[in-house]
Protein backbone atom coordinates (compact mmCIF):
# COMPACT_ATOMS: atom_id res chain seq x y z
CA UNK A 1 0.00 0.00 0.00
CA UNK A 2 2.54 2.54 0.99
CA UNK A 3 3.93 1.96 -3.15
CA UNK A 4 1.05 3.13 -4.29
CA UNK A 5 0.81 5.98 -2.21
CA UNK A 6 4.68 7.13 -2.72
CA UNK A 7 3.45 6.57 -6.52
CA UNK A 8 0.81 9.19 -6.63
CA UNK A 9 3.01 11.63 -4.66
CA UNK A 10 5.36 11.08 -6.93
CA UNK A 11 2.96 11.35 -10.31
CA UNK A 12 1.89 14.33 -8.66
CA UNK A 13 4.66 16.11 -7.66
CA UNK A 14 5.97 15.32 -11.85
CA UNK A 15 2.79 16.62 -13.09
CA UNK A 16 3.16 20.44 -11.01
CA UNK A 17 6.20 21.20 -12.49
CA UNK A 18 6.08 22.42 -16.20
CA UNK A 19 9.28 19.58 -16.63
CA UNK A 20 6.57 16.87 -17.32
CA UNK A 21 4.54 18.97 -19.80
CA UNK A 22 7.92 19.75 -21.68
CA UNK A 23 8.65 16.22 -22.06
CA UNK A 24 5.58 14.78 -23.33
CA UNK A 25 5.02 17.61 -25.80
CA UNK A 26 8.80 17.00 -27.47
CA UNK A 27 7.39 13.25 -27.29
CA UNK A 28 4.26 14.32 -28.97
CA UNK A 29 5.89 16.57 -31.52
CA UNK A 30 8.96 13.71 -32.56
CA UNK A 31 6.46 11.17 -32.71
CA UNK A 32 4.41 13.34 -34.81
CA UNK A 33 7.09 14.30 -37.25
CA UNK A 34 8.50 10.92 -37.57
CA UNK A 35 4.62 9.50 -38.20
CA UNK A 36 4.21 12.31 -40.79
CA UNK A 37 7.55 11.27 -42.49
CA UNK A 38 7.07 7.64 -42.90
CA UNK A 39 3.32 8.52 -44.32
CA UNK A 40 4.85 10.87 -46.62
CA UNK A 41 7.32 8.32 -48.02
CA UNK A 42 4.22 6.01 -48.48
CA UNK A 43 2.51 8.27 -49.84
CA UNK A 44 5.51 9.25 -53.05
CA UNK A 45 5.98 5.44 -53.19
CA UNK A 46 2.33 4.38 -53.69
CA UNK A 47 1.84 7.14 -56.56
CA UNK A 48 5.19 5.88 -58.39
CA UNK A 49 3.40 2.62 -58.05
CA UNK A 50 0.25 3.84 -60.17
CA UNK A 51 2.50 4.56 -62.90
CA UNK A 52 4.44 1.20 -62.23
CA UNK A 53 2.42 -1.62 -61.12
CA UNK A 54 5.19 -4.14 -60.73
CA UNK A 55 6.39 -2.35 -57.56
CA UNK A 56 2.50 -1.97 -56.41
CA UNK A 57 2.89 -5.68 -55.12
CA UNK A 58 5.58 -4.91 -52.37
CA UNK A 59 3.28 -1.94 -51.22
CA UNK A 60 1.72 -2.59 -47.84
CA UNK A 61 1.37 0.30 -45.68
CA UNK A 62 1.20 -1.94 -42.29
CA UNK A 63 4.92 -2.61 -43.05
CA UNK A 64 5.78 0.59 -44.22
CA UNK A 65 4.30 2.81 -41.42
CA UNK A 66 3.05 1.35 -38.79
CA UNK A 67 6.06 -1.61 -38.13
CA UNK A 68 9.03 -0.20 -39.09
CA UNK A 69 10.69 0.03 -34.76
CA UNK A 70 9.42 -3.65 -34.65
CA UNK A 71 11.32 -5.28 -37.76
CA UNK A 72 14.04 -7.59 -36.43
CA UNK A 73 16.58 -9.10 -38.60
CA UNK A 74 16.89 -12.92 -38.90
Amino acid sequence: MSVLAIFKKELRSYFTSPVAYVVLTMFALLSGYFFYSLLTFFSLNSLQASFNPAFAQSLNATEWIVRPCCVTSR
